[in-house]
């Protein structure tokens, strides 16, 4: 289906007219609404069909009025906290952006009237979510343990994760957007799903943040449905398999909170409380580039790794009830170049520095460093600490060399 808009000054809105479409004559057609509509011989529509308001991607859902819709039913603790985790972190990146608070619901308290009247990105498929619940029966999709089926195409995917879009069923004039996992450790990882397609399917071998190996290449499969909302191969890509076999296992945090038995706690395991730039895509027990941590030739099991942007790059904990006494790690950056390879601005831009921060407290800052410095011991009091702070900042500007910025062995002790 076409549209041909005309604006009065240009055309006769009460007067025929000669259409040519494709190369073709379509013949004299009127207009009616301000809009002529062209239909193809062999187009038919089905129940849910694209138009110029409502045609996807992901992204498009809030150029409409949106809500952001919680799941909260899941029996797994994990997941309900990852659902809680991602719907939170996409209202905040919302008011960041466009400085007003979204519609932000429960999903056992938004009403029927508001399901209708909103488009809705709801975190968590019908076993996490109420109102994804309620609507899957004209949604096509299915998320099983193993699989992930799209318009009736079964996808094998393990602890893997689903966004997609489609035609709120009860308002085909709004969206509906699931953002879900078929396992916890999926639904962590679903704000590496990108927006510009219909839907995306990818699991915990993610291409992370920094890595140089596009999404398109490692996920399961991303695309766009055709016309009518049904699944068409041809408007399908499939990620490489061999790509994804090679690339590094992305883990979620193990525990919800600090309180533990034994005497030392690996940051990379804790899930953090709130999250900021490079943060928010945090590498647990990597560098930033999905690589082994590594510094002064020395490879670290744990640890996290992360990068300095020019926004803030922060990370908090809450260690109530923890009763930690000591923040340890070995703290450093990488740099990918060889010595020769690097520009002198980019030697000058190098000015990295890590601070701790305890109850709003800065408890630690680290010496600056620079490309060519070695790694630092760190061993922070955090006696008493309720709430920590990790925070990585550069004292110059845009030229900064470090590739991944590094807590190795990052840890609480007691």
């Amino acid at each position: 289906m076409g549209h041909n808009m005309a604006s009065s000054g240009q055309l006769h809105h009460n007067n025929p007219v000669r259409v040519i479409w494709n190369g073709e004559d379509a013949g004299a057609h009127t207009f009616s609404s301000g809009a002529i509509t062209l239909r193809a011989n062999d187009y038919t529509s089905a129940t849910f069909y694209k138009t110029p308001q409502i045609a996807g991607p992901i992204e498009d859902v809030t150029t409409t009025p949106f809500a952001i819709v919680v799941g909260t039913i899941s029996k797994d603790p994990k997941m309900r906290r990852f659902c809680q985790l991602r719907a939170e972190a996409t209202r905040d990146e919302w008011k960041t952006w466009q400085h007003v608070e979204p519609r932000f619901f429960l999903d056992t308290e938004i009403t029927d009237n508001e399901i209708e009247n909103y488009s809705l990105q709801l975190f968590g498929g019908p076993d996490e979510n109420l109102v994804t619940q309620k609507l899957i029966q004209q949604i096509p999709l299915k998320i099983e343990t193993n699989s992930i089926t799209i318009g009736g195409q079964k996808f094998a995917a393990e602890e893997a994760n689903v966004s997609m879009v489609y035609p709120n069923p009860r308002n085909p004039n709004r969206y509906v957007s699931i953002v879900a996992g078929n396992s916890p450790t999926g639904m962590f990882f679903t704000d590496r799903l990108p927006v510009n397609f219909d839907f995306a399917i990818s699991e915990t071998r993610v291409i992370g943040e920094g890595s140089d190996t596009p999404f398109e290449k490692g996920c399961i499969a991303a695309g766009h449905f055709d016309h009518n909302w049904q699944y068409n191969e041809k408007y399908i890509l499939r990620g490489d398999t061999d790509v994804r076999a090679k690339a590094p296992i992305r883990k979620a945090p193990k525990y919800l909170n600090a309180i533990a038995k034994d005497e030392r706690l690996m940051l990379s395991e804790l899930l953090e409380t709130q999250s900021s730039g490079s943060f928010a895509y945090m590498e647990r027990d990597l560098n930033w580039r999905g690589k082994p941590i590594m510094l002064s030739g020395k490879t670290y099991a744990n640890g996290i790794g992360v990068e300095v942007w020019h926004e803030p790059c922060f990370a908090t904990y809450d260690l109530t009830g923890g009763d930690w006494t000591h923040l340890r790690a070995t703290i450093g950056i990488e740099i990918d170049k060889k010595p020769e390879e690097l520009e002198q601005k980019e030697k000058d831009g190098t000015r990295v520095y890590f601070v701790v921060r305890g109850d709003g407290k800065e408890l630690y800052r680290s010496p600056t460093f620079q490309w060519d410095s070695a790694p630092v011991e760190m061993d922070v009091d955090i006696t008493g600490v309720k709430m920590l702070e990790l925070l990585v900042g550069n004292e110059a500007t845009w030229y900064n060399a470090a590739s991944s910025v590094n807590w190795a062995d990052v840890r609480l002790e007691k």
